[in-house]
């Protein structure tokens, strides 16, 4: 209370409570009248709810990262491979060809460049 009348600005602190272990908001604001200052509002409120709140909120947060870099990563895997997959049965052709076996032949999966 001196502090805010003496600095005439709001002083705020988060403290924990003696008494119950739970985090509590300490504000004090000046009153002025014109320049002077004639006292201070002194308020005290329990905002361990609030520290409650952010967690389930940063609890939901996770679990949603965790989730959409699961399918992220299940997309990225499946893309991949049909990517992958005609390349591969390109280098068995060109092996098998190399050898001297032109029997063999390649699927085509798809009408563009890969296929």
């Amino acid at each position: 209370i001196k502090q805010s009348m003496v600095l005439e600005e709001d002083q705020s602190v988060i403290q924990i409570d003696p008494h119950t272990g739970h985090r509590i908001w300490v504000l004090s604001t000046p009153i002025k009248s014109g320049k002077k200052v004639l006292g201070a509002i002194y308020i005290v409120a329990k905002i361990e709810s609030v520290f409650a709140q952010m967690q389930t909120i940063n609890s939901i947060f996770a679990t949603g990262t965790a989730i959409a870099l699961s399918i992220t990563a299940v997309l990225g895997i499946l893309l991949a491979q049909t990517i992958t997959k005609p390349i591969a049965d390109m280098k068995k052709q060109a092996l098998a060809m190399a050898k001297g076996n032109f029997s063999r032949k390649v699927k085509v999966y798809r009408n563009d460049e890969i296929g």
